[in-house]
């Protein structure tokens, strides 16, 4: 006999199991950033440039500003012409 957790859909099939990747939330940071520019390394323990297993997600200002992963953390980078609030969460399957 197997231990863990299955849950299965009415068909009986397998829709997730233990042995399955979860993905998490390692992160939240928010902040402001100038227009044109491309922020300090922000660290994150563990984080490799792998878009396969981390996976960066912008808010408030989609458009123009985004999560540019490193090894060792990320990058904050606004496009626009005008200073953007930002808020980035970072997951990691």
């Amino acid at each position: 006999m197997t231990y863990g957790l299955q849950v299965k859909n009415s068909s009986g099939d397998v829709t997730l199991s233990v042995t399955d990747r979860q993905f998490r939330i390692v992160g939240v940071w928010t902040g402001n950033i100038a227009g044109n520019t491309l922020g300090p390394l922000i660290p994150v323990e563990g984080m490799t440039n792998d878009p396969n297993r981390w996976i960066p997600l912008s808010f408030d200002s989609p458009r123009y500003v985004r999560a540019l992963m490193q090894s060792g953390g990320f990058r904050v980078q606004n496009t626009d012409n005008s200073a953007r609030n930002y808020y980035i969460m970072i997951g990691v399957w």
